[in-house]
């Protein structure tokens, strides 16, 4: 694994997460980073042994990619993507995948026609706790899936303020619903087809200089004719990711945030345990493997993820127009 090189183009929470876990547990070697934050460059540059470079252009002409993991903010990713498409260099993109389904799909599109690797860190889908849910429920008909996460983003405020602001974040369904609902994807193996969503100030609509809803309910359809409802607030203290799935003779729940996996499936109870697992770690260490073409674990393509920020874009439009609104892919 250490013939292979990464750069890092946002040097941040993730950016760091994730060139951590490249070295120490992926064997890979950061060759450079970049970000507009000289400061932050040069300290991630320093604990990884990387160069800085002033721009990705810079970083992609001068670094000997073979790969580049996008960690910047949602709206910075076209820019990023369709040279290093170009280029040939394979991609590891955090969510959401792009800002909006225009650019998503021009992003899909040209790393379908460059032919490289590509995932998108829905770190949920490498949690043990996601493999064995998937696994019970694996035959049985879903009908009705709840969705829960709760932050206290608009309680502490101890976050860059852009989450915040939905022209710069896409706002809490963008930001943070992206999470769960693609875990509910996953479990259902199933599309969503339309949503409908409400939401509001309703907890701190003092904060100023920011617009995101801090309060939020939504129901979607699953392709299947499955329901599916989904309770959101960035105003609660303890933080919840949860994914429940229903059927006629089954309930499961998978509390992501507590690790506990409990229900009733067809008559037998369900209560296991799930010890602290590093899905980041094990989401990058699996895409680096890949690329050195030691496996081919990637759990999320991009195409695949277009699929996911589709329904939270389809929500943000039923948040203005108060309608059902389909989720539109293609």
């Amino acid at each position: 694994m250490a013939g292979t090189r990464f750069g890092i183009a946002g040097c941040g929470n993730m950016g760091r997460r994730h060139a951590t876990a490249l070295v120490e547990a992926a064997g890979a070697t950061v060759v450079g980073v970049t970000d507009p934050d000289p400061g932050a460059a040069a300290t991630l540059a320093a604990d990884v042994g990387a160069g800085v470079f002033p721009d990705v252009a810079s970083l992609l002409a001068g670094g000997g990619l073979d790969a580049l993991v996008v960690t910047t903010p949602p709206r910075v990713r076209r820019e990023i993507i369709l040279p290093a498409a170009r280029a040939g260099v394979h991609l590891f993109v955090e969510k959401p995948p792009a800002f909006d389904l225009s650019e998503a799909r021009e992003c899909r599109e040209a790393l379908a026609r460059a032919g490289v690797l590509n995932a998108v860190g829905f770190m949920l889908r490498f949690q043990p706790i996601t493999e064995r849910a998937r696994d019970l429920l694996r035959g049985r008909r879903i009908t009705l899936v709840r969705t829960v996460l709760t932050i206290g983003y608009y309680l502490h405020l101890r976050m860059p303020l852009w989450f915040l602001r939905k022209d710069a974040s896409g706002g809490p369904l963008v930001e943070q619903a992206i999470h769960v609902l693609d875990a509910a994807r996953h479990l259902a193996g199933d599309d969503v087809t339309h949503v409908f969503a409400r939401g509001d100030r309703i907890v701190r609509p003092d904060v100023p200089g920011v617009d995101a809803e801090d309060t939020l309910a939504l129901t979607y359809r699953f392709a299947s004719g499955a329901l599916g409802v989904h309770s959101h607030s960035c105003a609660i203290e303890k933080t919840r990711f949860e994914v429940e799935c229903l059927g006629a003779d089954f309930r499961l729940l998978v509390d992501y945030t507590g690790g506990k996996l409990s229900g009733v499936l067809g008559g037998e109870i369900c209560d296991e345990t799930f010890p602290a697992f590093d899905a980041y770690r094990a989401e990058i260490v699996a895409f680096a493997q890949a690329v050195r073409g030691e496996g081919d674990d990637i759990r999320s393509t991009y195409a695949d993820a277009v699929r996911t920020l589709a329904v939270t874009l389809a929500g943000n439009r039923s948040l203005d127009t108060a309608a059902w609104e389909p989720v539109l892919v293609d």
